[in-house]
C-alpha cells in the first residue's frame, strides 16, 4: 500500500466508518480475518467473498467524494 499525497494520514471518521464495516463483513463470514482497512491509499477498502472470488470494494460512509476520487470503476 502507498500512501496519498493528497489526503492526510491517521484516524477520521471516514477511516473508523470503514474498520466498522470491515469488522460488520467479517463477522457475517463474507471477508477473510486477515484483511485489515487500507485507509487513506490506493489500495481497496476491503473485499467480500463470493463464492470462493475476492472482490475489492471501495467503502464509503457518504456521497462526497475524495480529491480526485469522483469516479470509482469495476473490472
Amino acid at each position: 500500500m502507498s500512501p496519498r499525497r493528497s489526503i492526510s494520514t491517521g484516524d477520521n471518521v471516514g477511516i473508523r466508518y470503514e474498520q466498522h464495516i470491515n469488522q460488520l463483513l467479517k463477522n457475517k463470514g463474507f471477508q477473510p480475518k486477515t484483511i485489515i482497512s487500507a485507509g487513506a491509499t490506493d489500495s481497496p477498502n476491503g473485499f467480500v467473498n463470493h463464492q470462493s472470488i475476492q472482490f475489492p470494494i471501495e467503502i464509503k460512509k457518504d456521497l462526497s467524494a475524495d480529491f480526485a476520487q469522483i469516479e470509482l470503476g469495476h473490472k
